[in-house]
């Protein structure tokens, strides 16, 4: 992270999708949610901002799952989480294949029109205020509008992200 900043580095995406590693295994991520707890405290101590992009309610999504990512997204500071409902389903994927099987495609569906697979083993109806009641910067795609995000640039006069007026110690 040190050579990272040193390089110019001052922002950084971690694309985490969830803070329970149960769930990062059903995503078939190979780390922890300790590992994302380390690499954003790094980021931090080298005052490089850092945001956290999330899939809730993805393949294996369950309420037990996303009371776990919100309860360990508490113990992140200074950051931003961007959370995205469902995953795109792509063509040769095991998530296809999963979708398939579960009923939410058929086989011959070439997904040339985008298909989201939703876990049905999650109450959607009240995740936000799930994530809300965390105190930590949860920001939904459909809460920030483009204009919305010009108006901050110009007020902030900055260019490139401007999420890290969003985040929340």
């Amino acid at each position: 992270m040190a050579l990272y900043k040193r390089s110019g580095l001052s922002h950084i995406e971690f694309g985490t999708e969830s803070f329970s590693d149960t769930q990062l295994k059903n995503y078939g991520k190979d780390f922890t949610f300790e590992t994302a707890l380390k690499t954003s405290e790094m980021a931090l101590k080298h005052n490089i901002f850092y945001a956290h992009f999330m899939i809730l309610g993805g393949y294996g999504e369950t309420d037990r799952t996303l009371a776990e990512t919100f309860e360990n997204s508490k113990r992140l500071r200074y950051t931003v989480m961007f959370p995205f409902v469902g995953m795109r389903i792509y063509p040769g994927t095991e998530l296809q294949k999963y979708a398939v099987r579960d009923g939410f495609i058929s086989d011959n569906d070439d997904l040339i029109v985008p298909k989201f697979y939703i876990s049905p083993n999650f109450n959607q109806e009240t995740l936000k205020e799930k994530a809300k009641a965390t105190g930590k910067a949860w920001v939904f795609t459909d809460e920030l509008s483009e204009e919305a995000m010009q108006q901050f640039r110009i007020k902030r006069k900055k260019k490139g992200p401007v999420w890290e007026y969003l985040r929340k110690p």
